[in-house]
């Protein structure tokens, strides 16, 4: 499964996702995990009245199964999982590879209900 970060040093998982020049792409299986790649993103100019397209920021992450960010809006977070993408926000920074060595061990594991669920998803998708 493809796993994406919010993140301001491709280090810790530290930024909103709307204010998100970057996101980090990683494949996540039972065997580990490797960079698949990074997403760019224009800058928000702070001095204007300006909203990121959700949408359009969305749409270059509609291959990952689950985001992990600093935090996100409410209309955004509704969005990310009308796409089928699992948000998960951190309450303070962590670092990507943690998280990474985490999930490989879930997986090979006892998956909690909602990665089962995403495996599951993806198995379908591949026949």
């Amino acid at each position: 499964m493809k796993v994406a970060f919010c993140t301001q040093d491709s280090i810790e998982i530290n930024e909103h996702f709307g204010r998100a020049k970057q996101i980090i792409v990683y494949n996540v299986n039972k065997d580990g995990f490797n960079l698949d790649g990074i997403r760019n993103y224009e800058p928000i100019d702070g001095s204007k009245e300006h909203k990121i397209d959700t949408e359009d920021k969305i749409s270059t992450l509609k291959d990952c199964s689950i985001l992990y960010l600093a935090d996100i809006g409410g209309p955004a977070a509704a969005a990310v999982i009308r796409s089928k993408i699992h948000p998960v926000k951190v309450t303070k920074p962590v670092k990507i590879e943690e998280i990474l060595k985490n999930l490989t061990s879930k997986i090979n594991d006892n998956p909690p209900p909602w990665i089962r669920k995403i495996l599951m998803m993806e198995n379908n998708h591949k026949h």
